[in-house]
This record gives structure tokens, C-alpha cells and sequence, in this order.
């Protein structure tokens, strides 16, 4: 038996077939808000140390119905074919509140996963996917920063303007430590994110590499947590924390009109002031 998200899915994906993605999206965003049991579901469910969710239903820059009202960071991840925004995920919702006030400090980004479309590595996007897709996004929308980035697929590597690229295997803590050797990546990071393997113990592996290299006042985060995974997530992090003030956690479910397999994000905020 379908469940009503797989049938938005489905609808979402006909819708595909005759119109625009963003006219799809933004007909089932419409369907689902008008239905009162789906509409009363929270927009946000957050729960760890840092009360994330208050904070961003609270912040004017927050606008629940992406499809409807697009941010200024959806319009330009989705210009450059970026999953990002709208469509299977819509975590510029997220990014905006998170991001808009620093977008002038931030000079220094780093993200795992530059988008793959080797059908023989997992995680891959596939043949519609756009390589670096994100990490222009970034570029425009940060106009003060450096941005790197990562891949375990040598092919997925490329090198444009304040766009810097890496070979590294998430998986591998010796990889990890070699990719930090490159002198570019030397200084810590505003912000880095892991949009990589997509599994806990990749996720897992990164973060326990990587957390080192955030800057004061930065924020760690990890992208497209499945649902059967989040059980794993609160007690890592209870435990990786638990003797460490300089941290704040959150573990965040965002409200999709479809998706409701992996739109959640792992947030891990580095409390100290620059």
C-alpha cells in the first residue's frame, strides 16, 4: 500500500512529465498545505542541544512553503541544478535563517561530495546530476569566500574560480589526514558540510576526522540523514559532546511535501565566539 508521501511523490513526478520542476513542486507544496492533517504537522522537529527549531520558525527569514515563496539562496542553488533547494530536498529553508546574517564573515567554506555520476560508486546522483552543482551556489551566494571541496571520485574534481578540489575517502581516517595536508586547507573553515556517502559510518567517520578544522563560531553539518539512521544519531553525538561546552547539537527533520525518507540534517555548531 502506498503511503500518501509516495503518492505526492508520484503526483510530483507526472506533474514532471508537463511541467517545469519548480511549477511541480510548487503544485504539490500547494496540495499538501491545503490538507488540514498535513498542514497541522510540524515544520520543523528538532532535538539535541541547541534549540534549532525555536530559533528558526522565530527567525523573518524562514519561509515554510519554499515551493511558494522561494529564498534568495533556493533561487540560486536551483539555478545551478543544485538538490539543495526545492524539488527532493529544500534545505536552503534551513541555510538562509543560518547563513544570511554571516554571508559577509564567511570566508571560508569546505564540502564533502561534489556529486558523482560514476553509476559504479554509491551515492552517486546518477546521469541527471550536476558536479559541483552546490559548491557554485556557494560561490555566489558567499561572495567573500574560498570555497573547497572533496570527492572520492577523481573525475567529479574540478578547479573554476575560489572553487578548490580534493581527492578523499570519507571512510578512511589516513585519507581524511592526508587531505587536510594540502596547504589550502591548512586554516580552519566557517562552515563545512558533508553531503558525501549519505551512510552513519561514513558520517560518522568524517566528523570525527574533520570537527577539528571548524572555526570558532562555525558550523558542521551532515546532509541527507536517512530516517532509519537517525536512532544512530542522538547517542553518537550525546557521547562525542558530553564532556565538550564548546559544542551544540541538533539533529533536524524538515518538514517536505514528499520527501520523507532523508530531509534531515545533522547540525553541530562550534559555540566559541571568533
Amino acid at each position: 500500500m502506498l503511503s500518501f508521501d509516495r503518492v505526492l511523490w508520484k503526483a510530483y513526478k507526472l506533474a514532471n512529465k508537463y511541467l517545469s520542476r519548480k511549477a511541480s513542486y510548487v503544485l504539490v507544496s500547494a496540495i499538501e498545505l491545503a490538507l488540514p492533517w498535513r498542514s497541522a504537522k510540524p515544520l520543523v522537529e528538532a532535538t539535541g542541544t541547541w534549540d534549532i527549531g525555536h530559533a528558526l520558525l522565530s527567525s523573518p527569514l524562514y519561509r515554510p512553503t519554499t515551493g511558494l515563496t522561494p529564498t534568495t539562496l533556493c533561487s540560486t542553488m536551483s539555478r545551478h541544478g543544485s538538490d539543495k533547494a526545492l524539488y527532493r530536498h529544500n534545505y536552503t529553508l534551513l541555510y538562509g535563517p543560518l547563513l544570511e546574517t554571516r554571508q559577509a564573515m564567511t570566508t571560508r567554506l569546505f564540502e564533502l561530495g561534489i556529486g558523482s555520476i560514476d553509476p559504479a560508486l554509491p551515492a552517486n546522483m546518477g546521469s541527471a546530476g550536476t558536479p559541483g552543482a552546490s559548491l557554485r551556489g556557494w560561490r555566489d551566494y558567499l561572495p567573500q569566500a574560498q570555497i573547497f571541496a572533496a570527492d572520492i571520485d577523481p573525475a567529479a574534481l574540478l578547479s573554476e574560480d575560489r572553487i578548490q578540489c580534493y581527492l578523499c575517502d570519507q571512510t578512511d581516517p589516513a585519507a581524511i589526514a592526508r587531505m587536510w595536508s594540502n596547504a589550502p586547507l591548512a586554516a580552519p573553515f566557517d562552515v563545512i558540510i558533508d553531503d558525501g556517502m549519505h551512510e552513519f559510518h561514513a558520517n560518522r567517520c568524517f566528523m570525527e576526522n574533520a570537527l577539528h578544522k571548524l572555526a570558532p563560531g562555525g558550523l558542521f553539518i551532515v546532509e541527507d540523514v536517512k530516517h532509519s539512521d537517525l536512532p544512530e544519531w542522538a547517542p553518537f553525538l550525546q557521547q562525542q559532546f558530553a564532556e565538550d561546552g564548546a559544542f551544540d547539537w541538533s539533529i533536524v527533520k524538515l518538514r517536505h511535501p514528499f520527501n520523507v525518507f532523508d530531509n534531515n540534517v545533522v547540525i553541530v555548531r562550534h559555540r566559541l565566539a571568533r
